[in-house]
């Protein structure tokens, strides 16, 4: 079955997309992503939107073709702060047709500066954390209390304070063998040894 091209549309080919190189977003603020597309019209108006899997990437701007010839243009969008790794880039135009390039973009993982209190003895004790560093409203899009690890151990529950703190409580310290502390948010995962269990069998 042949498709049906609307009048004053000109196609060249199968649109295409790729992701540039050293483009990425956190989560907290837009990042400005660089994409190589082919056959994408010939003005942004033409892509009706961008996705980062399933974050929007906004103010698309395709740049002035040098040689329109050539039929491949460099595009820039505004992604949404988000969560994750290895997403698809999803474009879709308005007159029909669409491009992906798949499992590339990577939100940046959250960071770890700091842990109070940053030590404990081990022993049959319960310990609440709380845990310094950035990012980690990215927990809104889901976090479990065995995704937060304190010297090994995980929490017994979860506090979002803000994008910068987080709550680890009721921490059994007899589960406490090594010194480093966790976060896993989105299949992003940053651990750091800022943390001395005091009296623990170690196996790290």
């Amino acid at each position: 079955m042949s498709a049906t091209i609307p009048e004053g549309v000109l196609v060249y080919g199968t649109p295409s997309v790729e992701l540039l190189l050293g483009s990425f977003a956190n989560t907290e603020t837009n990042g400005t992503v660089t994409l190589r597309g082919r056959s994408l019209g010939l003005a942004s108006s033409n892509i009706k939107s961008v996705r980062m899997g399933q974050f929007p990437c906004v103010d698309v701007v395709m740049a002035v073709q040098d040689d329109p010839l050539e039929n491949e243009q460099s595009i820039t969008c505004t992604v949404m702060g988000g969560v994750g790794r290895d997403l698809d880039v999803q474009m879709v135009l308005r007159e029909g047709g669409s491009a992906m390039h798949a499992g590339v973009f990577n939100f940046l993982p959250p960071t770890l500066s700091s842990i109070t209190p940053d030590s404990s003895r081990f022993g049959n004790i319960f310990v609440d954390f709380v845990l310094f560093g950035s990012d980690f409203s990215a927990s809104r899009y889901g976090i479990l209390p065995s995704d937060i690890k304190v010297g090994g151990a995980s929490c017994g529950a979860v506090v979002l304070y803000n994008a910068t703190a987080l709550g680890c409580n009721n921490v059994s310290a007899l589960s406490f063998s090594q010194s480093s502390v966790s976060v896993t948010i989105g299949g992003q995962t940053t651990t750091t040894a800022i943390f001395t269990p005091e009296g623990a069998p170690r196996i790290d």
